[in-house]
């Protein structure tokens, strides 16, 4: 029905609502005990039923369930589950475990947005909740990991990525905000400051979807234009030339056909 790459891993929706995962296993992001396999080299079943959506983060894994809740299993190093628990010191998990708090948040979870190490669902209100990793400042100045869901803000739409330390969202009016890491301008909003604390303006209007990756975005705009920017270090942005020098303002990729 529906996959999700994360890292170095893979998950896939079953139409029956059961989960299956591959790849990378060290944190048992693929929801078996590194114990018993380290790399899964095919799909293997995660103990869940009744799955409607699934995400993937760097090393771990999460899906929304019929019942509203959300779980996660793999690493939570950082918090990633949103169990109430993480450290350095906390072991993975491979058992699916409840985020906390989901279901008493609002309306019908909607989204579920994974980033490298910060997790987020979008209800069908807007709100935006999210937890995990705060490093690179999704949380505001704070390097405290958030253990259970957060209330950031209202979107309409929110983007991430598995390698991803940003986070994009837009309003009703597709107008695009970003915040988090952004060393190499991946947040689009001109900027090379090393970490934006607060959704920013980006340099962009009528934004259809967005892609996000670990130093670069691109997005695509309702007359379907693509526009990447951040990192170009090995033509990840799609210019025809490679660049040592950071891109922080959004630039058209001009395809061959045009």
């Amino acid at each position: 029905k529906s996959v999700a790459i994360g890292g170095k891993h893979a998950c896939a929706l079953g139409m029956d609502g059961s989960v299956e995962c591959w790849g990378e296993n060290s944190r048992a992001q693929c929801g078996k005990l590194t114990s018993i396999v380290d790399d899964a080299p095919g799909p293997l079943p995660v103990d869940l039923d009744g799955t409607t959506a699934i995400g993937a983060g760097d090393d771990y894994s999460c899906a929304r369930k019929d019942d509203k809740s959300v779980r996660c299993w793999g690493s939570n190093a950082k918090g990633s589950l949103g169990d109430g628990k993480g450290g350095a010191k906390t072991p993975d998990n491979p058992i699916p475990v409840e985020v906390a708090e989901i279901t008493s948040a609002g309306d019908k979870p909607s989204d579920l947005v994974l980033a490298d190490e910060t997790a987020c669902v979008r209800y069908t209100d807007g709100s935006l909740y999210c937890w995990g990793d705060a490093s690179s400042g999704i949380f505001g100045p704070s390097s405290d990991a958030v253990l259970v869901p957060k209330r950031l803000l209202s979107a309409a739409e929110a983007f991430s990525g598995a390698t991803a330390k940003h986070i994009c969202v837009t309003d009703v009016a597709k107008n695009m905000k970003c915040w988090g890491a952004n060393l190499k301008g991946q947040t689009g909003t001109g900027t090379l400051e090393p970490n934006l604390y607060a959704p920013t303006p980006a340099l962009l209007i009528s934004v259809e979807e967005a892609a996000l990756g670990a130093e670069h975005s691109c997005a695509i705009t309702s007359g379907g234009e693509l526009w990447c920017w951040g990192d170009n270090g090995h033509g990840q942005l799609g210019l025809g030339m490679a660049s040592d020098t950071p891109q922080p303002v959004p630039r058209r990729v001009a395809f061959p056909c045009e």
